[in-house]
C-alpha cells in the first residue's frame, strides 16, 4: 500500500511536469497576438452647396451703357462797403455776384461695375461695389455776373432790381470721369427654382460718387474744369438666368440719386445717372 501511494504521487508529478512542458512549447510556437487599433484620420466635412442657389462667395461683373447728367452751380460774392462813423459800423452799398454753372448730359460707353461679397440663404447678397466710366460728350459752361443793391438805411438787401452786368454761355466738347464706391445688398425674393420669376432681384447701395469734367473750348484754347465728390444712393432691378450650377447671366437697369447740396447752401449739385447693364454673377 505504501508503494502504491508513492507511485501515485510520482505519476501525478510527472503528469503535471509533462503538461507544463507541452503548454510552454505551444506558447512558444503560437505566441499571443497583439491587437493594434489603427486610427483613421477623419476627413474634414465638406459643406454641400445646393446647385443654382445664391450661397457663399458672391461676385458680379457688369458691362453696359450709362446716361450721365449733372448740373453744378457755384456762387461767389464780393461786397462794396464803407465805414459808417455815425453808427460805428460798416455800411454795405451793394454786392457783386458771380455764378458759374457746369453741365453735362450724355452717354458713357462703356461703363464697368464690380461687386464682391457673400450671399446667404438663397435670399440676399451683401457686397462692396466699384463702378467707373469715361465721359465723352457735350458740356456747357455759363458765367453770370450782376450787382445787387442794398437798402440805403439798413444793411440788408433791398428790393431794387438786379443789375445784370455780364453773361457768358459756351457749349463745347467735354471729357470726364465718373465713379461710384459703396456697399449694398441684392435681394432675391423668388426662391422657387421652377418659378418664371426665379432670378429676379433688386439692389440698394449707398456710397460716394465722383464726377469730373473738362470742357475744351477749342476756338479759345481754354479749358473749364471742375471736380466733386458727393454722397449717393443707387437702386437697381433686373433678372438673372442660371447657365450652370454656380454662374448666371442677366440684365439690369439702375438709377443713382444725389442727396442735397454739395458743400453749402450756395453751391448746389444735381445728378441723374441711369445705367443699362449686362451682368455675369457667381454665387
Amino acid at each position: 500500500m505504501k508503494n502504491f501511494h508513492s507511485h501515485f504521487v510520482q505519476m501525478v508529478l510527472a503528469g503535471m511536469l509533462a503538461a507544463t512542458t507541452v503548454f510552454a512549447q505551444e506558447s512558444e510556437e503560437n505566441p499571443a497576438e497583439t491587437v493594434e487599433e489603427t486610427v483613421t484620420p477623419q476627413k474634414p466635412v465638406k459643406l454641400y452647396r445646393p446647385p443654382r442657389e445664391h450661397r457663399g462667395f458672391y461676385f458680379n461683373a457688369s458691362l453696359g451703357a450709362t446716361y450721365v447728367g449733372f448740373n453744378y452751380k457755384q456762387s461767389d460774392y464780393q461786397y462794396k462797403h464803407h465805414y459808417d462813423y455815425n453808427n460805428n459800423d460798416y455800411s454795405y452799398s451793394y454786392e457783386r455776384v458771380v455764378e458759374e454753372v457746369y453741365e453735362f448730359n450724355d452717354f458713357a460707353i462703356p461703363t464697368l461695375g464690380l461687386r464682391f461679397g457673400r450671399s446667404f440663404g438663397n435670399l440676399v447678397a451683401l457686397f462692396f461695389e466699384l463702378d467707373f466710366a469715361m465721359l465723352i460728350g457735350e458740356g456747357k459752361y455759363s458765367e453770370t455776373s450782376y450787382e445787387r443793391n442794398f437798402d440805403n438805411q439798413y444793411s440788408v438787401l433791398g428790393s431794387s432790381p438786379q443789375n445784370l452786368k455780364e453773361k457768358n454761355s459756351k457749349d463745347d466738347d467735354a471729357y470726364g470721369f465718373y465713379s461710384f464706391v459703396g456697399v449694398g445688398f441684392t435681394f432675391y425674393p423668388f426662391r422657387n427654382p421652377h418659378s418664371v420669376m426665379n432670378g429676379a432681384f433688386f439692389s440698394i447701395a449707398n456710397g460716394f460718387a465722383f464726377f469730373g469734367e473738362d470742357i475744351n473750348h477749342n476756338k479759345e484754347n481754354l479749358h473749364q474744369t471742375f471736380e466733386i465728390l458727393d454722397y449717393e444712393m443707387q437702386v437697381e432691378i433686373g433678372k438673372d438666368w442660371w447657365i450652370s450650377d454656380t454662374w448666371s447671366v442677366g440684365l439690369s437697369i439702375g438709377y443713382l440719386y444725389t442727396f442735397g447740396a454739395s458743400d453749402d447752401s450756395e453751391n448746389t449739385f444735381d445728378s441723374n445717372v441711369i445705367s443699362f447693364m449686362f451682368r455675369v454673377t457667381r454665387g
